[in-house]
């Protein structure tokens, strides 16, 4: 939508008129500009074009968390002698430090995730239709 689309609806009599059209011009932008904003939410939050803060709403929407919890392997000292860390190389592990930690998914992994814990939610427990999911996502 734009602005011309108010200003061709001027009557006949003040269309002639260049302050008037652009009165009008200038008083009908904010709201042509709130139109194509809200114009817009739909593919904001649509699975496939989301992206960021969006795809994080969706996300919340199924049941799917962006962060994962991912065991931390070669930070601290093992007796094993392994190369990554062994003995001057590893930290020492203390009582309350993590044995996992979190990461942020990208958005394209993000995406197919969400993807699929969609269609867990919507699956009927049938081996045909785990196929037809199994095809969808991959």
């Amino acid at each position: 939508m734009t602005t011309t689309d108010y200003t061709a609806l001027i009557a006949s009599q003040h269309n002639d008129k260049p302050k008037f059209v652009a009165m009008t011009s200038s008083d009908v932008e904010p709201y042509v500009e709130i139109e194509n904003i809200l114009l817009n939410i739909p593919s904001l939050y649509d699975v496939d074009t989301a992206i960021g803060s969006a795809l994080d709403v969706i996300g919340e929407w199924v049941g799917a968390n962006r962060n994962i919890s991912i065991p931390m392997t070669g930070v601290y000292f093992e007796w094993d002698g392994t190369a990554l860390v062994g003995w001057d190389s590893g930290t020492w592990q203390g009582e309350f430090d993590p044995t996992s930690g979190l990461t942020s998914l990208p958005d394209d992994s993000y995406r197919k995730f969400i993807k699929a814990k969609i269609s867990s939610n919507q699956w009927d427990g049938t081996i045909e239709s785990a196929y037809t999911i199994w095809v969808d996502i991959f």
